[in-house]
């Protein structure tokens, strides 16, 4: 039986989960990475937001990045750090706590920020911008966040 890289790249021992790290909150962002390797020219233009700040990824991200130093079958399946693809990939703001938004924007970049509310669930947040505008970011920051990357993200020019 032939194995893929998946099976291949990390360590296989009892207990040990399968990408060397916890096993819950992130197996989505971890597919979502290999889509955005910087291998193939239309990685250019898939455009992945994750909800709710990416969930346990951001937390997790240091992790894999060194699971990734660790382990060379990684490197091999994965030839850029975790870390540097996910600054890639768009995450909502909602978060609901301003510490975690800010750590949120301080680990993946400003540019890749996107709006977020929750719309329909019960659960949405009913006043997102004042949110951001909390956080004193300046006026192009929140512009950003409020607006010009949710219409990079579809593709659309951020019109002045």
């Amino acid at each position: 039986m032939s194995s893929t890289p998946e099976q291949t790249a990390v360590p296989t021992e009892p207990g040990v989960p399968k990408d060397g790290a916890q096993p819950q909150g992130k197996e989505g962002a971890l597919r979502a990475q290999r889509y955005t390797q910087p291998k193939e020219k239309s990685a250019e233009l898939l455009r992945i937001a994750l909800s709710h700040g990416g969930g346990a990824f951001p937390a997790l991200a240091a992790r894999l990045d060194h699971a990734w130093q660790v382990f060379p079958a990684l490197q091999e399946s994965m030839p850029e750090a975790p870390l540097a693809t996910s600054r890639r990939l768009y995450f909502d703001s909602l978060v609901y706590n301003p510490v975690l938004l800010r750590q949120q924007i301080a680990l993946f970049g400003a540019s890749q920020t996107l709006i977020g509310t929750d719309y329909p669930f019960v659960i949405l947040d009913k006043a997102p911008v004042p949110h951001i505008r909390e956080l004193e970011l300046g006026p192009e920051l929140e512009s950003m966040l409020l607006r010009d990357n949710a219409l990079r993200w579809l593709g659309l020019p951020a019109s002045r």
